[in-house]
């Protein structure tokens, strides 16, 4: 029943080794639909620099099939890795327009949820320095530049508490689920951290490998030519980039997934939608 809530909770490290797994069981797709969503936009940026004249017209359409194309991509991502977890392992949901439109949604809901909370706490700041600013034009005591440290930090910490928590309405809006505010908030109660641990686990030892390869490309970059070394240094920060976002966005799923089954107590399996394109399971075939 929904509301009864698992007192298990959801490894991080297993959300991890999932993602990877998923990640790499179909990564061709993966790669291609990545590859697919940049296309539009490189090619009108290309276009802009061959035409300089319709530079701003290119622009312009380049950012509206950019947004189309990043939703496009989270649609087609998040169905094939929520769908995969199910057993069906479909790209493409039967309704795409739609379930773009529900995704696009989602991430306006998110983008609006945390501009507002960025406003609560800029607002209250932005007045106390200004009432704490000596009006001579001398410098703020040391003492109040120390009380703000903590009010930037707690700021971060609650942005980033908000995106994790509210982005397991993508996953669900990609498949037919319209997650809510209030929703995401219940089914991620409890998980705030274990999320954040997750994003740590994940993006650390990348980040530390990505610093090796810098560090050998540029030590290996002489005389204004770059060499085999810095080359393939280049190329392999690339790879772990694009590899990075891919399992990043699964893992967003694996949550979503999880966090689900859990919130509804781990008892519920795939079955048909109470209406077309509507519920947790909308897009599951019917076997």
């Amino acid at each position: 029943m929904r509301g009864n809530v698992m007192s298990d909770k959801i490894s991080p490290f297993a959300v991890v080794k999932e993602a990877f797994s998923i990640g790499w069981a179909r990564k061709w797709t993966f790669l291609g639909l990545l590859l697919v969503s940049s296309l539009p936009f490189l090619m009108l940026m290309g276009s802009s620099i061959l035409v300089p004249s319709l530079s701003g017209v290119f622009f312009f359409l380049g950012f509206i099939l950019h947004v189309l194309a990043v939703i496009f991509l989270l649609t087609t991502v998040n169905h094939l890795a929520v769908t995969m977890q199910r057993g069906a392992g479909v790209v493409l949901p039967e309704r795409l327009p739609a379930a773009m439109g529900r995704v696009f949604l989602r991430v306006l809901v998110m983008w609006l949820v945390l501009m507002g909370s960025m406003l609560m706490l800029a607002v209250p700041v932005g007045v106390g320095m200004y009432f704490l600013m000596p009006q001579d034009g001398g410098e703020m005591s040391w003492v109040w530049m120390l009380l703000i440290i903590p009010v930037g930090i707690i700021g971060n910490v609650v942005m980033w508490g908000l995106i994790l928590r509210l982005s397991v309405m993508i996953p669900g809006a990609a498949v037919g689920h319209v997650v809510g505010v209030r929703e995401a908030f219940a089914v991620t109660r409890g998980h705030a951290w274990r999320m954040f641990w997750a994003m740590f686990i994940l993006m650390v030892p990348v980040f530390v490998l990505v610093l090796v390869l810098e560090i050998c490309a540029f030590t290996t970059w002489t005389d204004g030519s770059l060499g085999l070394v810095s080359i393939l240094s280049m190329v392999a920060i690339f790879t772990v980039c694009v590899l990075l976002e891919i399992v990043m966005l699964v893992m967003n799923a694996v949550w979503y997934e999880k966090l689900r089954l859990r919130y509804e107590g781990g008892t519920v399996q795939p079955e048909p939608a109470d209406a077309p394109g509507v519920g947790p399971y909308a897009d599951v075939p019917v076997e």
